[in-house]
């Protein structure tokens, strides 16, 4: 009895909560409706529509899998130029 227990735990799939890393996520997230809407904004020439929804982007969504690019795209774009 004890082996069938045993072998019942060691065969029986565990199912542990944990969140999907970023990168592997299989629906947009608010991040990435930011990050595309900003690249639009920058195909359109509107570079400060991009920057704002940029800076909106890694403020509110830090830890977004889009928001390092972010922050790169704010440093490469000062205000202004």
């Amino acid at each position: 009895m004890r082996t069938l227990l045993l072998a019942g735990l060691l065969l029986a799939p565990f199912q542990c909560a944990s969140q999907t890393p970023p990168d592997r996520a299989r629906e947009d997230t608010p991040g990435d409706a930011l990050f595309d809407l900003a690249e639009r904004f920058g195909a359109d020439g509107d570079e400060p529509g991009e920057r704002r929804t940029m800076s909106f982007l890694v403020e509110r969504y830090p830890d977004s899998r889009h928001a390092e690019a972010a922050r790169m795209w704010l440093a490469a774009h000062p205000d202004g130029q």
